[in-house]
């Protein structure tokens, strides 16, 4: 039950500092694109506190469960210090040089651009088949897309960059939102919730009083698979199920559902 109420507790101020986070923020060096310092602090914050609790807990022997859970905060910290440190665009007249979070670099022209998606909250751009993320909570966002728009218009004859409203596999059919990053998050909370009940049924064989919170973890992974599958089903078929149920379900990030829209 403990373990429940901090991985609900966690997720509700994760989404509150993600909304605070999405405010449009501008950056003090001109043509830059990066990721708000408050990334690598909550980074520092996170690893330090979760790392601190996991050596005391490894060290007295206790508490296998929390130390399970406070090693993947430590992971998803130095994710985040990772990300901060190598995510960044970088522009000018003649194009734009892309640095994705784990550190690969590649330059475009912006007359390569083509298509843009900007239905999510990360905008997309297309450049053939790449793509390139700009992250909704990044500094310098909004002066970056700006003057894409403008060098593209200018390096094709004043026609606009290609609206590509849809990827090309988008499981919710464009109904939601940034559907890539909620499958991604989907798959990340499986594999967590994976595997912690696998580690400590493992260490339940040698320690059976450990067996309650094996049940505990079992059964969190079986109602956060079923949520998954109701998730998308709901999101593929927003007429079906109407305004009530589709913006509880599908995360309230609705694209092409115009009830969904006003709420």
């Amino acid at each position: 039950m403990k373990q429940a109420i901090i991985i609900a507790l966690t997720v509700a101020i994760t989404n509150l500092l993600l909304a605070w986070l999405r405010r449009p923020r501008s950056v003090k060096q001109k043509n830059l694109v990066v990721l708000p310092k408050f990334v690598l602090y909550l980074g520092i914050t996170v690893g330090a506190g979760s790392g601190g609790l996991t050596a005391v807990l490894w060290l007295t022997g206790e508490g296998w469960g929390m130390v399970a859970l406070s090693s993947v905060f430590v992971l998803l910290a130095i994710v985040l210090m990772i990300a901060y440190f190598n995510y960044r665009i970088l522009y000018n007249v003649d194009g734009f040089t892309y640095r994705n979070w784990l550190g690969f670099s590649r330059r475009y022209a912006y007359k390569e651009i083509t298509g843009i998606n900007e239905n999510n909250r990360d905008v997309k751009l297309y450049v053939g088949r790449r793509m390139v993320v700009v992250e909704s909570i990044a500094s310098g966002r909004r002066e970056f897309l700006a003057a894409v728009k403008v060098a593209y218009r200018k390096a094709s004859d004043g026609v606009a960059i290609p609206k590509q409203k849809r990827e090309k596999m988008d499981i919710f059919h464009g109904n939601v939102q940034d559907s890539g990053g909620i499958v991604v998050m989907y798959c990340i909370l499986t594999l967590i919730l994976a595997s912690l009940t696998i580690y400590l049924a493992i260490r339940a064989v040698q320690q059976p009083q450990g067996l309650d919170i094996v049940l505990v973890f079992g059964g969190m992974l079986i109602v956060w698979i079923i949520y998954c599958l109701v998730s998308i089903h709901v999101g593929r078929n927003p007429d079906v199920y109407g305004d009530k149920i589709f913006p509880q379900i599908a995360i309230a990030n609705c694209n092409s559902y115009p009830k969904c829209n006003k709420l």
